[in-house]
């Protein structure tokens, strides 16, 4: 059964189409670096939720895998989708309604931002402060795009 899940989740991955989101930066808008200032105090305000441990033990096997990973070619095929599927999975087992998963891939895609914008503040927070934050990150992506949203009714 869980081998079905991780194959089901990969097909996902690879066979999801190219689809706009309300969470990301418009292109013809202003500089990316807007939109990620913008966003960041929200991300801070987010929140733990019972997936904590779980998602703080996913970013640091991205970032374990980026470390032994130098080409990134190899990183986006390997460490992102893995850091994918480990989210992806364990939101289904941890979050009981439907979600809205284009725009959630596509947001999670930019977690690792936050992690970043964390290691170049002036304040020089520790690594641990920084996985937090990216945390918060992923915790603020699945309460926009999974969490809430109702299940759909079975008819027979």
């Amino acid at each position: 059964m869980r081998f079905m899940s991780k194959v089901l989740a990969m097909a996902l991955l690879c066979l999801l189409p190219a689809c706009g989101h309300n969470e990301g930066p418009a292109q013809n808008e202003g500089p990316a670096a807007d939109f990620y200032a913008a966003i960041y105090p929200a991300i801070r305000e987010t929140g733990r939720s019972d997936m904590n441990e779980v998602l703080t033990a996913t970013v640091q096997r991205r970032l374990a895998c980026y470390e032994n990973t130098f080409a990134f070619g190899d990183r986006l095929a390997d460490c992102q989708s893995a850091y994918l599927l480990d989210i992806l999975l364990a939101a289904r087992s941890h979050i009981p309604s439907a979600p809205l998963l284009g725009e959630c891939i596509l947001s999670l895609k930019l977690c690792p931002i936050a992690y970043g914008m964390c290691r170049g503040e002036l304040t020089a927070p520790d690594e641990a402060e920084c996985i937090h934050r990216e945390v918060q990150a992923i915790e603020h992506v699945l309460d926009n795009y999974w969490r809430g949203n109702t299940l759909p009714q079975r008819t027979f």
